[in-house]
């Protein structure tokens, strides 16, 4: 294979774009080109040892420097750059992104082959660097292509070129911000911003700066993905500059974040998911510098740290702490340190927990229930426990104010809270069941009313006929006047569907029908969207045009009366189902009274 016609791979270009612009010299694409010659596309491009030495025969090129430009694959979902490792999410897949700019610089450079002049930039792959640092133009991309991990690079340029041009022309200038200056010079092999994050890995810098942003400028509980590209972009930037301050500025942010939230009683919590992030969900070795630094920080702004015992410390017997508080009961540690602040006779003034606090949390941990327990204790779901306590007629007891959402299924409540709670739902039952009474579930469905807010109005008193038919769900057993609601939700010069139905003689799935053709006009309840309600006007009028045929004698009888007549259903089927309606000025007609 020595008629190979050769390229120079170029300082800061991946290896899938050598190979593409490899494969073009010599006139073909570059998946083909490498079939031919018995190399794994894929494989090649990703760092395989045994690839890799295949192409190397073929280019001239050393191992090691192919290597050093594959775009690998790391352990934990990571991906290297010219050698350099970015969290896998940092990576943009399928999609080719470039500067028009950096384009223009290629083809003005003869010493290259034509065809192949242009090439692809580490840096076009990093997903944080939305403008060219030489050129402070706007990275463009095209939509992204199905099939490879990466696209073939010069294969592209040719059947895109169009829309290579389009975009090169309204490709906006856009000054490179700090961040995309040091990640470029990164992948170039450069150091020098700032010993502290030069010693860190670039992926641990982006996502510290990115999160620290995050917390700085939108609050410790939104999520990533839930920012814009712009937002995270601009997050990114703001938590870089902080830590171009080094350690100091990483510590100066997060006294910030600290700060903002106003009640370092809550533990970690103030920190929201940046502490999550770092200290739990992370375990890689890279992050343990800054795992370091949040711990330490953690401790000296946190008054319950939950901090182990010393030697030091004068009668440990005497002493524990929150960490073995939370071990020992089971019980959140949010809802402990709101108990100890709440009485300070079981804290020390450096933040030493009396032993006495170990004993309280015990009896309450032995009195807890989870919220399928509580559902079962009132006899109704969990989605009805949850709105009970939004509503405030729950208090649980894992959680201080302020403290991030816990899932459903781990709440924690006080078994006395739900049995007094039931107690005084059934203490409300004032008669037996009657006929004329509707359960909470019926009444739910007719006024479209939550069931955890009837309830709260049987609390309240405001129902006079409360009674128990037995049932072992609360919904079901509970049997209250509808006439409560009835005149909140009467709308004048209207009838529901039900009511309707009874005054046209049909049936809902007919009366849907009419309603969705439009013969029957409605509209939604002023108070309740869902419930869609007919002017009585509209009834009387629908009425008065039209007949079922089955209530003017024989409906098979008629029927064929009607074919001979020549008369047809008002209605098609997809309209009206099987019913046949005629007008009413042809009854006299059908019937032959004329």
């Amino acid at each position: 294979m020595s008629d190979l016609f050769r390229v120079p791979i170029l300082d800061d270009e991946i290896l899938p774009s050598f190979v593409s612009r490899f494969a073009r010299a010599n006139g073909n694409v570059a998946f083909m080109f490498c079939r031919d010659l018995g190399i794994d596309h894929d494989k090649a491009t990703r760092g395989d040892p045994e690839h890799i030495g295949k192409l190397a025969e073929l280019c001239g090129i050393d191992i090691a420097t192919l290597a050093h430009h594959a775009v690998g694959l790391g352990s934990s979902l990571q991906v290297s750059l010219l050698g350099v490792k970015f969290e896998k999410p940092s990576v943009v897949k399928g999609t080719m992104r470039f500067c028009p700019d950096c384009f223009l610089d290629d083809e003005a450079d003869v010493l290259r082959k034509p065809g192949v002049r242009r090439y692809m930039r580490a840096a076009w792959l990093a997903r944080d660097v939305r403008s060219c640092p030489k050129h402070d133009r706007e990275i463009v991309s095209l939509e992204p292509t199905v099939g490879s991990r990466y696209v073939d690079f010069c294969e592209t340029l040719d059947r895109r070129d169009v829309e290579i041009n389009n975009l090169s022309a309204s490709a906006a200038r856009m000054i490179a911000a700090p961040v995309e200056h040091y990640i470029t010079r990164r992948l170039d092999g450069h150091r020098g911003y700032q010993e502290f994050i030069d010693k860190l890995e670039l992926r641990v810098v982006i996502h510290l700066s990115r999160r620290l942003g995050v917390a700085l400028k939108y609050g410790t509980v939104e999520r990533l993905k839930e920012l814009s590209a712009t937002e995270s972009a601009t997050a990114l930037s703001i938590g870089f500059e902080h830590l171009l301050g080094g350690e100091n500025g990483l510590v100066h942010a997060l006294d910030e974040v600290v700060k903002a939230q106003g009640v370092p009683e809550l533990g970690t919590s103030v920190y929201g998911r940046l502490y999550k992030a770092f200290m739990i969900k992370r375990e890689d070795s890279g992050y343990d510098t800054i795992r370091k630094i949040l711990r330490r920080h953690a401790e000296q702004a946190i008054v319950f740290p939950g901090r182990t015992l010393t030697k030091d410390d004068a009668e440990k017997s005497q002493w524990t702490s929150v960490a073995a508080i939370v071990r020992a009961t089971g019980l959140d540690k949010r809802f402990i340190r709101k108990r100890i602040q709440e009485d300070s006779t079981l804290v020390s003034d450096d933040g030493i927990v009396s032993s006495k606090a170990l004993q309280i949390f015990s009896e309450i941990s032995d009195l807890r229930v989870n919220i399928k327990e509580a559902a079962n204790i009132l006899g109704s779901s969990k989605s009805i426990v949850v709105e009970l306590e939004e509503m405030g007629l729950l208090t649980r007891c894992d959680i201080g104010p302020n403290s991030p959402k816990i899932a459903r299924q781990h709440r924690k409540f006080l078994r006395s809270d739900i049995v007094d709670l039931h107690s005084q739902i059934l203490g409300r039952v004032t008669t037996v069941a009657t006929s004329g009474l509707k359960s909470i579930v019926n009444l739910g469905a007719m006024f479209e009313l939550q069931h955890s807010s009837i309830i709260a109005d049987v609390l309240r008193g405001e129902f006079e006929v409360v009674a128990n038919c037995g049932k072992r769900s609360l919904v079901d057993a509970l049997m209250l006047d509808p006439n409560h609601y009835a005149p909140r939700y009467r709308l004048e010069g209207h009838a529901s569907l039900d009511e309707a139905c009874q005054l046209l003689d049909m049936n809902r799935w007919t009366l849907s029908l009419l309603m969705d053709a439009g013969v029957i006009p409605h509209t939604p309840h002023p108070l309740m969207a869902r419930r869609k309600m007919i002017a009585l006007s509209d009834i009387e009028d629908f009425n008065d045009r039209y007949v079922r045929l089955s209530r003017i004698g024989s409906r098979a009888k008629l029927l064929y009366r009607c074919r001979e007549l020549g008369i047809i259903p008002v209605f098609p089927p997809e309209v009206a189902g099987q019913l046949f309606y005629v007008h009413r000025a042809d009854v006299g007609k059908i019937l032959g009274d004329d």
